[in-house]
């Protein structure tokens, strides 16, 4: 009877976690909760697609079977090495939780996933400001540059200890307080 009962409980400990699903285990070593906290992991493409996963389009669920907001950095999607970024709703201290990595189809937003987030394909002033050394001429700043991949800042007639930046400008988060 004890060895049935425990091939029982083997099975239902398998049959927790779905078919064409990989667990990630996250735990909380602060000494703090942490509330809409964005957690990075990597995880080896061979082990996704193992489970019938591709990274370009899967899911994030929580231990209730929720979906979590999850953003797989694009140019990593078909690389050994896939980089994920999943947002969590709450971890207490010291607590230990399981995202599940399952088949898609999921969108990939990044701003569902940062407070804020800018892929530079446009400079947008809203958040951003050019600023250079006085003596610094023809400053060009391009966003989205040879196929949308980056920021260019240039300038003409730079010399040592002069520079050309572009500071990120105050802005209110998309959060509300009520008191």
């Amino acid at each position: 009877m004890g060895a049935r009962l425990k091939l029982l409980s083997l099975l239902l400990a398998l049959s927790a976690v779905p078919a064409h699903a990989l667990p990630v285990a996250v735990k909380n070593v602060a000494t703090a909760p942490l509330e809409n906290y964005v957690v990075f992991f990597t995880v080896e493409r061979g082990k996704l697609a193992g489970e019938g996963i591709n990274p370009a389009t899967m899911c994030a669920v929580d231990p209730a079977g929720g979906y979590l907001p999850i953003w797989v950095v694009p140019q990593t999607a078909d690389r050994e090495i896939v980089s994920v970024y999943v947002k969590i709703p709450y971890l207490a201290p010291g607590d230990q939780s399981t995202i599940t990595l399952t088949p898609g189809p999921c969108k990939h937003d990044p701003r569902e996933v940062f407070v804020f987030f800018d892929d530079f394909r446009t400079l947008d002033t809203r958040f951003w400001a050019p600023f250079a050394s006085p003596q610094v001429y023809n400053v060009t700043i391009k966003a989205g540059f040879e196929e949308g991949k980056g920021l260019l800042i240039a300038g003409a007639y730079m010399a040592p200890g002069q520079y050309v930046q572009v500071v990120s400008q105050p802005f209110a988060p998309p959060l509300a307080v009520e008191a």
